[in-house]
C-alpha cells in the first residue's frame, strides 16, 4: 500500500522542486497528497501541456536505451547543455549519466506519453517553472489547465541548475518567497 513520506517525516506543507520529468512526478505527487503538496516547482520541464508526446518516438527512445544505454545516454548529454557550459561540466555529466542503472531511465520513459494537461489540472496547486529561453514555455497554453507560470534562464540548457548555479539559486529562491507569503 503507497505511504505518504510526508505523513513519516511529519511534514504539513510541501514543496516539490522536480527537475526535467520530476516536474511531471510532483504533478502526480500533488494530486495524490492535496493539502500537503501546497506548489510545485519544475526545472526545464512543462514547457507546454498540450504538446504530446507520440508513442512511436517513445517506443523507438527506449528500444535505442536497451540496446546502447551508454551512447544513447551520451547523445543525450551531448546536447543537453548550452554551447557555453563549461566542458568540464558536460564530461562530469556524461560520465554520471552513463554508469546509472539503466532500468529506472527506461520505465521512466514509459511514461513520456502521460498526458501533461490532464496531470496539471488534477495538481491543483500552483506551479511555476524554471526553464531556459533556449526552448519555448507555453505559459499561455499551460495556463488554461491549472496556476501556472515560468521564469526563464538565457544561455543554459536542460541543466540551468547545474550550468549557472548561482543565478539559478536566485531565481528559486525569487520563486519559493512567492508561497512563503501564502502560508
Amino acid at each position: 500500500m503507497w505511504k505518504p513520506w510526508s505523513r513519516e517525516l511529519g511534514f504539513k506543507r510541501v514543496i516539490l522542486v522536480g527537475h526535467s520529468a520530476g516536474g511531471a512526478i510532483g504533478l502526480m505527487a500533488a494530486k495524490r497528497m492535496p493539502g500537503t503538496v501546497v506548489a510545485v516547482i519544475g526545472v526545464d520541464t512543462l514547457h507546454n501541456v498540450e504538446q504530446k508526446r507520440s508513442e512511436e518516438s517513445t517506443k523507438k527512445l527506449i528500444a535505442n536505451l536497451e540496446a546502447d544505454f551508454k551512447g544513447t545516454a551520451h547523445g543525450f548529454t551531448s546536447g543537453a547543455l548550452h554551447a557555453k557550459a563549461d566542458p568540464e561540466l558536460k564530461k562530469w555529466l556524461s560520465a554520471r549519466i552513463e554508469t546509472q542503472d539503466p532500468k529506472p531511465a527506461i520505465e521512466l520513459m514509459r511514461g513520456r506519453t502521460a498526458d501533461a494537461a490532464e496531470m496539471l489540472k488534477e495538481a491543483k496547486v500552483p506551479v511555476r517553472c524554471i526553464n531556459s529561453s533556449g526552448r519555448t514555455t507555453d505559459v499561455t497554453a499551460n495556463k488554461k489547465y491549472g496556476d501556472f507560470d515560468a521564469v526563464l534562464m538565457d544561455e543554459v540548457g536542460h541543466f540551468p541548475m547545474l550550468e549557472k548555479p548561482t543565478e539559478f539559486n536566485k531565481k528559486l529562491r525569487d520563486v519559493l518567497k512567492e508561497f512563503a507569503a501564502k502560508k
